[in-house]
């Protein structure tokens, strides 16, 4: 295919403003090119598209840069080599690009009207101290926030860290409402980055033998490693993940599910069912222990499935997806619709409801969680799926 043709049916799919004949003809073409023939056409393309909108020489060697660092195309599907060509271009634009499985609604929606902009999520918290006494965390300054047991509390560059030593095993719990993510680090180092409406509890400074830390919602863990003393979390108190060292994800949000989903990017974990319901970390925090239980070792790329008394393994997971949250984007492929929403839910601190069955509609990409509610949506009713907005509630119209 000729470069100013692919360069202009490129613009016209990333506008959705293409036609159905037009988009064929980008189908065919894509589908037909192999690693070497794509890239001379998305190269040539750049440059046509760098002078026509007047890219700044940074920002150009950026997106060229990601042309020429690209993935071996020949076996992928046409959507994800449209993808992949789409993400390159419209990366200048913001960042981010969202695929349609199925033909593009050439309908427009009037769902965002006359309702003030509701903006996304934030960096923000809250930090209960062993006193009970609570400490909001939205926009603090750097500098000491408390002093417990000679332990000192400091935000550096918006994280809470611990600083000192103490005797005394005493915890701090940290939770984040909805429209609000945090990021802590604790006295042994271990990073923990909290998604929305979760809770982490866990002591100011570990003791010798064992780090024991409580969590529900969803949080991703890079935990330092200590073979002396053991790192064990307790999820909603129904499940442990056992821990030398090693980054993992888990979604517990039990509001919406029974079913907890461990995720093991990097390093080795053991989890197990705790079939004893009488742990509890308000009364037993230096004491968890697991009652009679199923466990499994996981290895990296693998996800363990908790829920009852059942627990397996999956190894068909894409662990881009289930970190997107962490690296500020929602990602779409092999996602529902109906979690999709949860994740706006949480994000946006709204309500979504549905008038009719919940869409069986997927897609793929990426879209970056920065934007507003209002732009989120409008990018979504642009695939045919329609929306009623009223304050803080979400209809969803199909």
């Amino acid at each position: 295919m000729e470069q100013n043709r692919f360069l202009f049916l490129i613009e016209r799919y990333l506008s959705n403003d293409i036609s159905l004949e037009d988009y064929e003809e980008l189908r065919l073409n894509i589908a037909a090119s192999d690693d070497g023939q794509l890239l001379e056409l998305l190269s040539a393309a750049w440059e046509g598209y760098e002078t026509k909108h007047d890219i700044p020489n940074d920002k150009s060697e950026q997106i060229l840069a990601k042309i020429l660092h690209k993935p071996k195309v020949r076996s992928m599907s046409f959507i994800r080599k449209l993808g992949w060509a789409a993400a390159i271009i419209s990366f200048v634009v913001g960042g981010s690009y969202i695929l349609f499985k199925g033909r593009m609604s050439t309908e427009k929606s009037d769902m965002v009207a006359k309702n003030a902009i509701i903006q996304p999520g934030k960096d923000g918290a809250i930090l209960t101290l062993d006193d009970g006494s609570r400490i909001s965390l939205d926009s603090v300054k750097d500098g000491v926030l408390a002093v417990q047991h000679g332990v000192s509390i400091r935000i550096v560059n918006g994280m809470v860290v611990y600083e000192g030593s103490s005797d005394e095993l005493v915890y701090n719990t940290i939770t984040t409402p909805k429209g609000r993510k945090y990021q802590i680090t604790l006295s042994d180092n271990t990073k923990v980055w909290l998604n929305a409406a979760s809770t982490v509890r866990y002591p100011i400074v570990f003791g010798k033998t064992h780090r024991d830390v409580f969590v529900s919602g969803e949080a991703y863990f890079e935990v330092a490693q200590n073979s002396n003393s053991p790192f064990r979390l307790s999820v909603n108190d129904k499940a442990f993940v056992d821990v030398l060292g090693t980054s993992f994800n888990v979604n517990s949000y039990e509001v919406e599910s029974n079913t907890i989903y461990t995720t093991l990017v990097d390093g080795r974990i053991k989890i197990s069912l705790n079939t004893d319901q009488k742990n509890n970390p308000g009364t037993t925090p230096d004491k968890l222990k697991s009652g009679k239980s199923a466990s499994i070792v996981m290895t990296p790329g693998q996800q363990a499935i908790a829920g009852g008394d059942d627990l397996k393994i999956s190894n068909r997971v894409n662990i881009e997806s289930v970190i997107a949250w962490k690296n500020g984007t929602f990602y779409f492929e092999g996602v529902s619709f109906s979690d999709i929403m949860k994740e706006v839910e949480r994000w946006y601190d709204v309500k979504v409801e549905y008038e009719g069955a919940v869409p069986t509609i997927q897609f793929e990409g990426e879209i970056s969680r920065d934007m507003s509610l209002q732009d989120f949506l409008t990018t979504l009713s642009r695939y045919g799926v329609h929306y009623r907005l009223e304050n803080r509630r979400v209809v969803v119209l199909r």
